[in-house]
This record gives structure tokens, sequence and C-alpha cells, in this order.
């Protein structure tokens, strides 16, 4: 009996630590994002971008420090790197508006003009990319799919023809809902988007540096990767246009979401 007090006593202990390390550490990243404001706000970009990444390492996800991640970058000229966070920051918040109006000026300013799929636009608009993230589609899934089941328990047990409608309603908008986050999950994480980071990189026929350039990419295009191979990329463009790259030219959108 002692030992399994014991033993409560050290889980109670462990997870009261874990609670205030948390806000310690919550509260230490407060005051480093502050910090990085008041420097971005009295133009020093650098260090800003510093004490942003700083709250980064930490592995918080978040769209308001990646969206001022992306501004450091584009007030340092490095539009690459701004869109890169721009992209993440629209993965978390699709309806920022802020962010949005940065990406698309961000783009505007690039090298490379490369048209987007109509396709690509279409799915996007169909399932809901640009209005919900999808930690909010997974929260309405498992409300829709709670309500669901009431709404079913309710017209077996009492057969109430207004509930089995209701409930005939939930179940369509469940599927629509689990058809939107496999669009959005694979859009994110299984088709894998990337920015290119450096000023410039050649697109090659194959993974070496003899193979023949077949044309050249400059900062802030974005491509889709379609395989990987030691120090390379092969990676392929809304156009159409394949070939591989150098890794280190590239950075994936979804890295660390």
């Amino acid at each position: 009996m002692t030992k399994v007090i014991l033993k409560m006593l050290c889980f109670f202990f462990l997870v009261i630590m874990s609670f205030e390390c948390s806000a310690e550490v919550k509260e230490r990243q407060e005051s480093i994002f502050l910090e990085a404001n008041n420097l971005y706000a009295a133009g020093k970009y650098e260090q800003a971008l510093n004490n942003y990444m700083k709250i980064a390492e930490t592995g918080l996800k978040d769209e308001n420090l990646f969206y001022n991640i992306g501004n450091s970058y584009f007030r340092l000229g490095r539009t690459g790197l701004a869109i890169l966070y721009y992209e993440k920051s629209i993965i978390l918040n699709p309806r920022d508006q802020d962010v949005a109006a940065n990406l698309q000026y961000a783009k505007k300013i690039i090298v490379d003009k490369i048209d987007e799929r109509g396709s690509g636009r279409l799915l996007k608009t169909l399932f809901l990319h640009d209005v919900l993230s999808l930690r909010e589609l997974v929260s309405l899934f498992l409300s829709l799919y709670l309500f669901f089941w009431v709404l079913l328990i309710i017209r077996i047990k009492y057969k109430n023809v207004w509930t089995g409608r209701t409930a005939l309603s939930c179940f369509l908008l469940l599927l629509f809902c689990a058809a939107s986050l496999g669009s959005i999950y694979w859009s994110n994480n299984i088709y894998e988007r990337a920015v290119i980071t450096d000023k410039e990189a050649d697109v090659r026929s194959g993974n070496d540096v003899n193979s023949v350039t077949l044309f050249r990419l400059h900062e802030g295009s974005e491509a889709f990767v379609l395989d990987k191979n030691g120090s390379w990329v092969k990676i392929e463009l809304e156009d159409g246009k394949k070939g591989w790259i150098q890794k280190s030219s590239i950075k994936n959108i979804s890295d660390n979401l």
C-alpha cells in the first residue's frame, strides 16, 4: 500500500513539475518574442531573426512566429527563405490575410514565373485548403463523428425521423471532411512542396554535377519533391518540368510542422 501511495505521489510530482517547466518555457519564449519584435521595429532585422529562430529551435509551431521569421528574411533580402516561412505560416492559418498578402507580394518579385496548374487550384478551392487548417479539419471531423453517433443512437432508440435525416446529413459532411483531410495531408506531407532558397540553382538531367543542365531556378521558386538520392533531390514544377537539384539549394515547406 505504501509503495502504491509513493508511486502516486511521484506521478503527481512529475505532472506538476512538467506543468511548471512548460510554464517557464512558455514565459521564456514570450520574453524572447517580445524582444525580437522590438528589435524588428527598430530596424535590427538580423538580431530580430536570431531571436525568432531561437524560439523556432525549441520546436514551437506557431503561425505568428513563422510569419515574423518570413518578414525578417524578406527585410534582409532573402526572398526564398521569406516565402518558405510564409508558406509554413499559411499552412497553420490559411485564413490570415496579412500572410497571404505578403506571400503574394514576395512571389511577384521573384525571377521565375511559373503558372499554377488549374487542377491544383481547383482542388485547393474544392477541399477548403484556403479556409481551414489541418488541425481545424481534424477537430471538425471528430466533432461531426461524435455528433453522428449521438444522433444515430437517438434515432435507433426513439425512432425519430428528424434525427435520422440529420444523421444522414452529418454522415455526408463527415465524408467531405475526410476527403478534405486526405487532400490537405497529401498536399502538405505526401507530395512534398519545397522552396528554392539559394540565389540560383541548376536543375540537371541526373543526380550528379556532370549531368546536363536542363534549366535554372532562382530563390523563391516552388517545386514538388518526387525523389531523393543522397545529396540530390528530384523535383517537378507546376508546369511539368522535371530534373535533379542539389539538396542544399531547396527546403521542404512541411519540415518541422
